[in-house]
């Protein structure tokens, strides 16, 4: 059940940081950015999960929890804004 929080967090943490991005322009909301930012952020979420169910995160305690929900949601973030530093890159 940690595998769903953990890929849960992740992907939370990659679409607050698209509307984070989204907030810190002034253009107005385009749907099929956001839904690039949400499919990366889906799959850097599953990437993310199964790489702590193989590192064995299992959240023995609370602390623990919170530690391994924590990163997930910060890793999720950072897939997000370079998935999309990539993609402006490349379309440059």
């Amino acid at each position: 059940m940690i595998f769903v929080y953990i890929a849960l967090a992740a992907f939370v943490g990659g679409v607050v940081n698209a509307l984070l991005g989204w907030t810190q322009t002034n253009d107005s909301f385009d749907a099929r950015k956001f839904a690039n930012s949400a499919i990366a952020s889906f799959l850097g979420a599953i990437a993310i999960a199964v790489a702590a169910n193989y590192a064995g995160a299992e959240g023995q305690d609370l602390i623990s929890l919170l530690t391994i929900l924590g990163v997930a949601f910060l890793s999720g973030a950072g897939v997000s804004s370079g998935v999309s530093r990539i993609a402006g890159s490349m379309e440059k």
